[in-house]
């Protein structure tokens, strides 16, 4: 069987439900993981790891964030 993850924002419950019912019914079993949050976490967090600009300019905070996420 394939190993799944879920990252997930923790105040976005509505997503964590409709992908669990998904993932449960196709019978994967999955582990979740707190995403990081691009509204609450501070600049400095965000910028760990990356370079604020990419060839196309300065990246997002939300893009930050899900960069983080996933590292």
């Amino acid at each position: 069987m394939i190993k799944c993850f879920v990252i997930n924002l923790d105040r976005r419950k509505d997503r964590l439900k409709k992908i669990s019912s998904h993932l449960l019914k196709n019978d994967f079993k999955f582990e979740r993981f707190s995403a990081i949050d691009a509204k609450s976490e501070s600049l400095s967090e965000l910028n760990k790891n990356i370079l604020q600009y990419g060839p196309m300019g300065e990246i997002s905070r939300g893009d930050l964030a899900c960069f983080q996420s996933h590292y």
